[in-house]
């Protein structure tokens, strides 16, 4: 057994030494180049860009579109009243807890919206 390991180690030996010793060549080489001739040339360029842009916005609002629940007339000076259904108790009650949290503190920063006041019920 310790002569195949030693014929096995001398062939990786020979193997390994064979194959760094016909590895390729690298041969540095550096070029001249010569310029024999420049030659000069003046363009010119004109290029002249006018641009016209009008944009006209006619919008006409007589009265919101009328659909069941998107759009609600308030009187002036009338609150605006926010509704929510989250849980507050329970497992998910901190879910619903953060949320209500959230709208107040939103609430308490924004004061009124176009003049009106905000009112939460949960």
């Amino acid at each position: 057994m310790s002569r195949f390991r030693s014929n096995f180690l001398v062939s990786v030996l020979l193997i390994t030494l064979l194959v760094s010793a016909c590895q390729p060549e690298v041969i540095e080489v550096e070029k001249e180049i010569v310029v024999t001739q420049v030659v000069k040339e003046e363009v010119e360029v004109e290029k002249i860009v006018e641009v016209e842009v009008e944009k006209i916005v006619e919008v006409e609002v007589e009265k919101p579109t009328e659909d069941a629940i998107g759009f609600v007339d308030i009187a002036a000076g009338e609150p605006i009243h926010l509704a929510f259904m989250l849980p507050t108790t329970g497992g998910a009650a901190v879910y619903g807890t953060a949320a209500s949290n959230a709208m107040e503190i939103a609430v308490k920063e924004r004061g009124q919206i176009h003049g009106h006041d905000i009112t939460i019920t949960g």
